[in-house]
């Protein structure tokens, strides 16, 4: 809101406020700064840049060390390219895939997300299926790595805990010319090299 002040001027010359004078004008525009901020004015908040990974994707992924094997339909695993979409939300990103939402963080260029669900629970052996994809922005779309652990809890297969882990890129997938393809589970067995 503008602030209209009459200041008296000297008689034949310049009028130079002093120290005194000017205090005053500063409180009353400090005070109006400070109520507009506390009052939530939206168009003071800072807009964060974007992540740089909004989209659509089509994901592919690679196993490199299966010490798991078969991992069950629970854990996200990408047993042929499977449709993602990324969506910018404020400081973080969101990971739309499957039936889930995702959230992740993007930090210098790296985007870093992931998944927790129960693979298996019998009452005596429950299994805890954490999948982590750390990916970075590139020319062709985004490339990283993944790691899947099977965590224990009760009286489990000696197998457990076991790690598998890969690599994993993303391409570019416009909706005009890209459509979503259905994956069953992952496929991949002891001794296998793909996922």
């Amino acid at each position: 809101m503008p602030i209209a002040l009459d200041l008296p001027r000297p008689a034949g010359g310049r009028h130079r406020p002093g120290p005194a004078r000017l205090f005053p004008v500063l409180f009353l525009l400090v005070s109006a700064a400070v109520a507009c901020t506390q009052g939530g004015n939206d168009s003071l908040r800072v807009v964060p840049d974007p992540s740089g990974f909004a989209g659509r994707w089509l994901a592919s992924e690679t196993r490199t060390q299966n010490g798991c094997g078969f991992v069950g339909p629970f854990c996200v695993a990408f047993s042929c390219p499977v449709l993602l979409e990324v969506v910018d939300a404020g400081d973080r990103v969101l990971i739309k895939i499957f039936d889930r939402t995702l959230t992740g963080r993007v930090n210098g260029g790296v985007i870093t997300f992931a998944d927790t669900v129960t693979s298996f629970d019998d009452g005596t052996c429950k299994v805890t299926c954490q999948t982590t994809w750390t990916g970075t922005r590139n020319e062709s779309g985004v490339s990283g790595g993944w790691i899947l652990t099977l965590s224990p809890a009760g009286v489990c297969d000696p197998m457990y805990p076991c790690e598998n882990r890969g690599t994993f890129t993303w391409t570019p997938c416009p909706a005009e010319t890209c459509s979503a393809m259905i994956c069953l589970m992952d496929q991949a067995w002891p001794g296998t090299s793909s996922r």
